[in-house]
């Protein structure tokens, strides 16, 4: 066996996180344990989760179990989940067929787009594999080790986008709010008022790419920041990892917003 195939559920089969504040907490859980687990992809829908390991059967079920019980405690869930279904992978072309069928969970059950539940792929690991994350995934690596055919390509089209980023992204006003949702998206929070160092790095990149004539009180108020705080953000130098994953993000939602929303029933 060279991994295996991760799949929970709660015992109600309910929607795990149904608010955009839990899907964040959500995202954190899987984060920090893909930070010392040998995730290769994940993703979760609406009612169950896939996660993809490079691990072997003992591993992969304690880190079913460490995932179902963070996301009890992230979530307060007030119940467990059913026992976690743990399929062995074979061979190169099962990891292969796996790791994209978690990537392409959203698609599978008709929930991508930009009005579906989790429009900016939140409970997936895709943004962060396409680099508009910061700090960077430990699965971009292992993806690179583990699938070193998966193209850069194939990744965009499952998102529904085609990576362009336009010369004339942020010349409108209306580009601003994008920006700092983008920022958001890139480190995992629901607002910019955070003193966490990523945070921090992510206020220092709004302010790189926000355009030169943006009012100093309008940006302070769309970080949620007092006015006095921008001179001090920009003493300090900002990583560049982080201002190209803000600029991806923030292409990805103006694309995504100029095509325009349709209800979805």
């Amino acid at each position: 066996m060279i991994g295996h195939h991760v799949t929970i559920r709660l015992r109600s089969s309910r929607v795990i996180a149904p608010t955009a504040e839990a899907r964040l907490r959500a995202r954190a859980v899987v984060t920090r344990l893909a930070g010392i687990t040998p995730l290769l992809t994940w993703s979760l829908v609406d009612d169950h989760g896939h996660f993809v390991t490079t691990a072997d059967r003992p591993e992969s079920g304690q880190i079913a179990r460490r995932l179902e019980l963070g996301l009890v405690r992230a979530l307060g869930l007030g119940e467990g989940f059913e026992a976690a279904r743990i399929r062995p992978i074979a061979d190169q072309r099962h990891l292969r067929n796996a790791a994209w069928y978690a990537l392409r969970q959203a698609e599978h059950h008709g929930l991508a787009g930009a009005e579906a539940m989790d429009p900016w792929q939140d409970l997936s690991v895709l943004p962060g594999l396409l680099g508009m994350r910061w700090p960077v995934s430990p699965c971009v690596a292992r993806v690179r080790q583990h699938l070193p055919r998966t193209r850069r390509a194939e990744l965009l089209e499952v998102l529904g986008w085609d990576g362009v980023v336009p010369e004339g992204l942020g010349a409108q006003r209306e580009h601003l709010a994008p920006l700092v949702e983008a920022a958001c998206g890139v480190v995992g929070v629901g607002c910019l008022a955070s003193k966490r160092p990523a945070v921090v790095q992510v206020r220092r990149a709004v302010l790189a790419l926000a355009p030169a004539d943006t009012e100093a009180q309008a940006l302070a108020a769309a970080m949620g920041v007092h006015r006095s705080t921008l001179p001090r953000l920009r003493r300090r130098p900002v990583e560049e990892e982080v201002v190209r994953a803000l600029r991806a993000q923030w292409a990805w939602r103006v694309a995504v917003a100029a095509r325009g929303r349709t209800a979805p029933w």
